[in-house]
């Protein structure tokens, strides 16, 4: 009898160890990875339409997988599409309508039966087409219509810094101040023409009237050209210390300069005849008001956003928080959105009462703001974080998202 004793304690020291074990089962609900739900499963928006995926799984005993979706009108989950065999990765649900929420559920099926634990995710499609630099892995991203999830990466042969986005034609501009070069793209097949002779471009001023764009090359000069990448008159503006941001007014179509390194910021004619300019402590970024055509001005140096009139001449500053960078007007709802970079914040002024409307904190280093007119809402890079955030037009975060190595701006196509 005294040699059961051992054999007992060692069937008592094994017990626990057997239930601590992990479940290695992908379809196990105790799985601590996948929870028995299928991998890798993801709503992607587009226009009028959402892209379903998943990870195929061919090397499971399952039936396939089953596909569910609860429709603005639903009161439940219903089927979508048959049974989708194992080897699949993918559905298009097509022909839905744009701005409304669908949200989806993904089940594996199996002996017929559909599992207990499925993935979910969400989607709005809409016609928004979101592009971000990200020059730490040297690739132009597009992001889903919501902002929710990246669609697409692409290489363009240059790394791209800067962009602006063409609103009737969607073209593509991208600047990359490394190796001196721009890319003009068209928005479906990424094709085009590259511009040089220029050699530390990065930010990009488009004129719409004529579909063509105004670089800034921080070595001392603005170079003018249009689509097709010939040069357009005057060409080339020289003799400026450091340019940074630029716009043109739309209703005039001026061009105003950040003249960073000369603390000015300049005002030139459509054919690049100078105008005027007003005194600006190391102006940043620069940013139009197409209903009073008042010209706001962001200095990160000072952390000040300035105000000046047609003219180019000051009208007055206020506080844009620890050192602001990025700037857009949502002129049709009266906000002026400041990028505050240093302080991890966004700040939404009144345009015409210069009070503070709201802050969003809590971003890491959001250095580039861009507006979805059509809604009022906002996306951020937030460079420190890796990740574009999207917000609505009253400041509560849409999405968040991340995989960026290092994103630097971020530029809106309508896609109307």
């Amino acid at each position: 009898m005294r040699r059961l004793v051992p054999l007992l304690a060692l069937v008592v020291l094994l017990a626990p160890a057997c239930t601590r074990r992990e479940r290695s089962n992908p379809l196990d609900p105790a799985n601590p990875v996948t929870g028995g739900r299928p991998e890798g499963f993801d709503a992607v928006a587009g226009y009028s339409n959402v892209s379903l995926r998943w990870t195929p799984r061919p090397d499971l005993s399952i039936d396939g997988f089953q596909v569910f979706r609860k429709a603005p009108t639903d009161s439940a989950f219903l089927p979508l599409g048959g049974l989708q065999p194992p080897p699949s990765q993918g559905f298009l649900d097509a022909g839905i309508l744009n701005g409304r929420d669908y949200r989806y559920r993904l089940h594996y099926v199996i002996g017929g039966q559909l599992s207990a634990s499925p993935a979910e995710d969400i989607a709005t499609p809409g016609p928004l087409r979101p592009w971000v630099c990200d020059p730490g892995t040297a690739e132009l991203v597009r992001l889903s219509a919501d902002g929710r999830d990246i669609a697409a990466r692409y290489r363009i042969g240059i790394t791209p810094y800067g962009i602006a986005v063409s609103p009737a034609e969607g073209l593509l501009w991208v600047s990359d101040p490394i190796s001196g070069s721009v890319m003009r793209l068209d928005p479906v097949f990424l094709q085009g023409v590259e511009i040089g002779g220029l050699t530390r471009p990065f930010q990009i001023a488009l004129d719409n009237a004529n579909a063509s764009a105004w670089i800034s090359d921080n070595a001392g000069a603005v170079g003018h050209y249009f689509a097709s990448g010939q040069p357009a008159p005057p060409g080339r503006i020289d003799l400026l210390q450091s340019p940074g941001g630029a716009a043109v007014n739309g209703n005039t179509r001026e061009l105003f300069v950040c003249e960073t390194g000369g603390n000015r910021v300049r005002r030139y004619s459509n054919d690049g005849t100078p105008l005027s300019f007003g005194t600006v402590s190391a102006p940043s970024r620069v940013a139009i008001d197409s209903v009073t055509r008042f010209v706001w001005v962001t200095s990160l140096a000072l952390g000040r956003v300035y105000r000046l009139n047609e003219a180019a001449q000051v009208l007055d500053s206020l506080s844009g928080g620890a050192g602001p960078l990025g700037i857009a007007i949502d002129s049709r709802r009266r906000r002026v959105w400041v990028a505050d970079a240093a302080g991890n914040q966004v700040i939404v002024i009144d345009a015409d009462t210069r009070l503070e409307v709201f802050r969003v904190t809590g971003l890491g280093e959001p250095r580039d703001v861009d507006l979805d007119f059509a809604t009022g809402e906002a996306y951020v890079v937030a460079r420190a974080e890796g990740a574009v955030v999207h917000l609505s037009a009253s400041g509560t975060i849409i999405a968040r998202r991340g995989g960026f190595s290092d994103p630097y701006e971020v530029g809106l196509d309508p896609g109307r």
